[in-house]
């Protein structure tokens, strides 16, 4: 079992795991500007009305918007006492993977008080033009809400990062190679490290799923359910990969890839894209036989919360994940 490994004691900030304590979770509600849900709304908003109201008894849920129609009908089916935990912010976006086009979170200073990073957004790789908006989503949030931004100087998207909260950082090096074919390793880890407070990086050649279109992000295969053991969703010999890091490390069954009936593609179906919050944990479900397991092994997971379970076809049809749609906002705050 490894040691704890702590933020890196020079530095002045760290990135918390997500399983610590939240300010809240951070949205952004799709609209018809980008491809991913360009098909209707009317799903996948019950979709996320289900993870609003799941989430807003443990945390505030802030929201970007660009359809004011969009936060009427969500405010017209919360209660008052849910709104009260939700915060709206008129904030440009395409495509509302804000794990993504938005910031990651970093606490700074004695006082723990956030700042944000942002990444240059390329569309991944240029897939999803244009992507000019939704490279200026992270900057018009820190404006809005008036929180500290800096730039990490490459592109990039916080799926393909993991924490455990004490210094180590997982990378998926095909994300980062196929956005920065150019960019040395050395100088990546130099700016994690001073970007995020980290003191290990390990790179990992993470499995692409079907109908995934990250170059394998992490966060569809590979997560910290605590600060000594991984859960991996793979094939054997990128679990074995993973066991031999040293960690306790835990295994989830791989569902079936979806089927989008308008692009005829696949899509791609993880139960590792689950979002830790405050008081539960939202755990995508695909109408398959191996959802029950992917829950069960969960649920021990994570035994101080409530496991709620989602239905991701929609979401996956977007060629996201419940965790793609999320941004943690660390306590305290802003």
């Amino acid at each position: 079992m490894p040691e704890d490994r702590m933020g890196n004691p020079e530095s002045v900030r760290r990135w918390p795991a997500e399983w610590e304590p939240h300010f809240g979770t951070w949205i952004s509600w799709p609209n018809l500007c980008g491809e991913s849900f360009e098909f209707g709304l009317a799903v996948i908003r019950n979709t996320m009305l289900e993870m609003v109201r799941a989430l807003v008894p443990g945390e505030q849920v802030l929201i970007n918007y660009t359809l004011e129609s969009e936060r009427s009908w969500l405010e017209s089916q919360l209660s008052d006492e849910e709104c009260a935990r939700v915060q709206f912010f008129d904030v440009p976006f395409r495509e509302p993977y804000l794990r993504d086009n938005g910031p990651v979170f970093v606490q700074t200073g004695p006082e723990n008080k956030l700042t944000g990073i942002r990444w240059e957004f390329d569309g991944w790789s240029g897939k999803y033009p244009p992507h000019d908006v939704d490279n200026t989503t992270a900057r018009c949030m820190a404006e809005t809400v008036g929180f500290p931004i800096e730039d990490a100087g490459f592109v990039f998207e916080g799926g393909a990062i993991e924490t455990n909260g004490q210094g180590l950082l997982l990378v998926s090096e095909p994300s980062f190679r196929a956005r920065n074919p150019d960019f040395p390793k050395g100088k990546a880890e130099e700016r994690f490290r001073e970007l995020l407070g980290v003191n290990e990086i390990t790179w990992l050649d993470c499995p692409t799923i079907p109908g995934d279109d990250t170059e394998g992000h992490v966060d569809v295969s590979t997560r910290f359910i605590d600060a000594q053991t991984i859960i991996v969703s793979g094939p054997d010999d990128y679990f074995e990969t993973i066991r031999q890091l040293g960690f306790r490390t835990l295994r989830l069954p791989v569902p079936f890839p979806g089927w989008h009936p308008n692009r005829e593609i696949e899509t791609p179906a993880s139960y590792a894209n689950f979002y830790i919050g405050n008081e539960v944990v939202l755990v995508p479900v695909f109408d398959q036989p191996t959802d029950e397991e992917a829950c069960e092994i969960l649920a021990s997971c994570f035994p101080g919360r409530k496991l709620v379970r989602i239905d991701a076809n929609e979401i996956i049809n977007g060629q996201g994940g419940i965790h793609c749609l999320t941004q943690t906002v660390p306590a305290p705050g802003f």
